[in-house]
């Protein structure tokens, strides 16, 4: 029998268990997960389908599934989600449309704002993290990096999920601080049980900083379990 309130619970779940899966980098799972999730929601929860659309293999796939749901959000009169589904299919797009950095960083700067108002801070972390991820990486501008992925943590924290660390991680290591302060920098801003990603990323750290037993011991181990998930 239909149960839109039982419906809506399960899609929740199954989206948290999505988020777990991705964190861990088991993106066969995620996608499973977040199809799941949409299906069970009829799409009208906005972070649902950016969480799919960010976990399908094609990103052109996930943009028109975006654009479908700002427009689905405009109709019902949801600004702040019309405007983050927006911003993601941006960053979708960016790195198969000609010149479309700038749409990318125009579109997130309009929906950070919309998103504070709102008190949405899981969207507040997407958008963050697609501009670290997105147009100033392409551009290498790395304390852009630094300052979007903090900005991403924090929301992210206060939305009671995980943050994703892979890009503060890529501005230490590229970006003009010291290896030795970078490692400081990247240990404080992980959890107490790193994931994989992070536990590679300690590594190459510790190499920078000539640690290097200690990080061929830790990327060893790390890729052992990486790829029992494929990756």
């Amino acid at each position: 029998r239909p149960d839109p309130e039982l419906a809506a619970e399960a899609a929740a779940r199954l989206s948290l268990a999505g988020r777990r899966a991705r964190h861990r980098l088991d993106a066969v799972a995620a996608r499973s997960f977040f199809q799941r999730a949409v299906a069970l929601g009829d799409g009208h929860d906005v972070h649902i389908v950016v969480d799919l659309a960010r976990a399908l293999e094609t990103p052109l796939e996930g943009a028109s599934l975006l654009d479908e749901a700002a427009d689905r959000a405009e109709s019902e009169g949801d600004r702040p989600g019309a405007a983050l589904a927006r911003a993601v299919a941006a960053y979708c797009r960016m790195w198969t449309v000609k010149n479309s950095g700038q749409e990318q960083e125009r579109l997130a700067l309009e929906a950070l704002p919309l998103l504070e108002a709102a008190g949405d801070h899981l969207g507040l972390a997407e958008v963050w993290n697609n501009l670290a991820q997105g147009v100033y990486n392409s551009r290498c501008q790395y304390a852009q990096i630094e300052y979007a992925s903090e900005q991403a943590r924090q929301h992210a924290m206060l939305a009671g999920q995980q943050p994703r660390g892979s890009m503060m991680s890529v501005a230490l290591m590229w970006g003009p601080r010291p290896a030795a302060e970078a490692l400081q920098i990247f240990e404080a801003s992980v959890e107490t049980e790193p994931h994989l990603g992070q536990r590679l990323d300690r590594a190459i750290f510790l190499a920078m900083g000539d640690r290097i037993e200690e990080a061929r011991a830790l990327a060893q181990a790390a890729e052992h379990q990486l790829r029992e998930f494929g990756g």
